[in-house]
């Protein structure tokens, strides 16, 4: 598919169950969607295809516009798609998942450099991110929704307003067994920004993220945080707090098995800043050096 173009679904508008495999989409546009728009209950399945050089208003590849929808992405491939808005590659509102696949060098002007989900619940895994931009959330934001991320790399992503590699709001999220590296932020959170939900994270890695205010590489804000069993390296806060985490609030988090490196803040909290009076944390078997 290439060069096609529309006003909604610049190669194909689905309604129904689409099944797509192999398939590759060059240089399509639709001026207020995307090349591949999937609407009502239309059901989206795609396996091993590559997209590249799309551009849409709503998802710069493809928008499962509907909260009934279901999409399913496998061993796929999307590069330097762009969208005006969210989703510089993908946007999800029902639910979605993500599996083998490689974003790189996609950007959004809003939201979501490579992906935007809505809705229910979204899971991505054993997939790679890199070089993807946006305002918020360089690679990935999930807004009122659940999000798990297993086993992926997010590399060179940047924001410039909160969350190099992902933003998310009003939801449970869960990061699991992830690589962080490179990630940049011109605010808050040079890896993870959340926001008033519920963020864990689980045996992962963040080395060498970037925030140019607070939270070197992770920021929660008016949530509940717990991080276990992860190592941070290297990660710095630019001009204020928080070299590796920073907690707006400082109420019922939990910490187990960190290790914490080389982290670097502009003013307080070379590793780790808590914004309010601190009660009801728990710290068990926690390494901290040079930070």
């Amino acid at each position: 598919f290439n060069k096609n173009a529309s006003f909604k679904g610049g190669a194909i508008y689905n309604e129904r169950i689409l099944n797509l495999k192999s398939c590759e989409f060059k240089n399509n546009i639709a001026s207020d969607g995307n090349h591949i728009e999937s609407e009502n209950t239309g059901n989206l399945n795609i396996f091993n295809c590559i997209f590249t050089d799309n551009y849409g208003g709503i998802g710069g590849a493809i928008n499962s516009g509907n909260t009934a929808a279901n999409l399913n992405v496998v061993g796929s491939t999307f590069k330097s798609n762009i969208a005006d808005s969210y989703g510089g590659a993908l946007i999800f509102d029902g639910t979605g998942n993500i599996t083998d696949s490689v974003f790189i060098n996609n950007s959004a002007f809003c939201g979501g450099g490579a992906v935007y989900f809505w809705g229910y619940n979204h899971m991505i895994s054993n997939s790679k991110f890199i070089n993807n931009s946006a305002v918020d959330g360089g690679a990935v934001i999930a807004l009122c929704t659940n999000l798990t991320s297993f086993n992926n790399h997010f590399d060179k992503n940047i924001a410039y307003g909160f969350g190099g590699a992902i933003y998310g709001t009003s939801g449970d999220f869960l990061v699991y067994k992830d690589v962080f590296s490179n990630n940049i932020v011109y605010y808050d959170g040079g890896a993870v920004y959340i926001y008033k939900g519920i963020g864990s994270i689980y045996e992962s890695i963040f080395k060498r993220n970037v925030a140019g205010y607070g939270g070197g590489a992770i920021h929660f804000y008016d949530n509940y945080g717990s991080v276990f069993n992860s190592t941070f390296i290297n990660n710095t806060a630019r001009t204020k707090n928080g070299g590796a985490i920073y907690f707006r609030t400082a109420t019922g988090h939990n910490f187990n098995n960190l290790t914490l490196i080389n982290n670097t803040a502009g003013s307080n909290g070379g590793a780790i800043y808590f914004a309010n009076a601190i009660s009801n944390l728990i710290f068990t078997n926690n390494v901290s050096l040079a930070n």
